[in-house]
């Protein structure tokens, strides 16, 4: 994780070192899973969260819903330089999943419904078919969880260039398809 989100974690998920550890907190607190022994295996693992995956399932009959839950952490292709992107995750939650033709409920914070909603339907809907929502929960829920929010201007206007980005990365996809079904070569 980056030292910009020490605040946040250490209130969230305190001692959590990867944000698998982040997620499996999340979703402790959530869905009332019993998350101990996926966190313990975690811990276990040679020191590179960047290069390792990570999938944990919990049936039906383990969480507070009732229904199958799957924890991922999706590898990173520069695992030396970067960590996953939201387009990584979901790429490999849809080929781990075997999502194809299937539907998909995105929940995120508000601020980033713009952005994650592009990369989704370019890296989910476009290749695998799968019809996406995405929703955000209030800033409320995670407003104050650090010095520097995501209330922060800075934040923010970074959300909006991520998803300037995202969108273009989207046009430029749905394009190239375009162009491919015209081609008279195919």
């Amino acid at each position: 994780m980056l030292p910009s989100e020490d605040d946040a974690v250490a209130v969230c998920a305190p001692g959590a070192r990867t944000e698998f550890e982040l997620l499996a907190a999340a979703a402790r607190d959530a869905f009332g899973l019993d998350v101990h022994p996926a966190v313990r295996y975690v811990r276990q693992r040679d020191d590179n969260p960047h290069r390792d995956s990570m999938v944990w399932r919990f049936a039906a009959d383990t969480n507070d819903l009732g229904v199958p839950i799957t924890l991922l952490e999706a590898p990173s292709p520069e695992p030396d330089s970067s960590r996953a992107t939201s387009a990584d995750t979901f790429t490999f939650t849809a080929h781990t999943l075997g999502m194809q033709d299937s539907t998909c409920l995105l929940v995120t914070g508000q601020p980033f419904v713009p952005y994650q909603n592009f990369d989704a339907l370019r890296t989910l809907a476009l290749p695998f078919g799968i019809q996406v929502e995405t929703v955000g929960f209030g800033i409320d829920r995670y407003d104050g969880l650090g010095e520097l929010d995501q209330q922060h201007p800075a934040k923010l206007l970074q959300e909006v260039r991520s998803t300037i980005r995202a969108a273009r990365a989207l046009l430029e996809r749905i394009e190239a398809g375009e162009r491919m079904a015209t081609d008279p070569r195919r």
